[in-house]
């Protein structure tokens, strides 16, 4: 599988997950899911049963766009 990215991205896999960052001006998390559907979550927290499903690999999620703001990076310990 391809995946399309725009430049100044930094992607990797998870789980066999392909996952996909980059900055924007509002953190984010773009979940597609292998039905086609997607979910939009506010902020840099992933909700816990997408976690779950990450970790069991059950091969619901096709992949993960985060979107970070400059300061999630310079002060990651903070979420929005």
């Amino acid at each position: 599988r391809t995946w399309s990215l725009p430049s100044e991205t930094l992607a990797f896999t998870l789980f066999q997950v392909p996952v996909c960052y980059l900055l924007a001006d509002h953190a984010s998390i773009t979940l597609e899911y292998t039905d086609g559907t997607t979910t939009r979550v506010d902020g840099t927290l992933l909700p816990a049963g997408d976690c779950r499903r990450l970790f069991d690999r059950d091969g619901t999620i096709r992949s993960i766009l985060v979107r970070l703001t400059k300061s999630n990076i310079q002060n990651p310990s903070t979420h929005p």
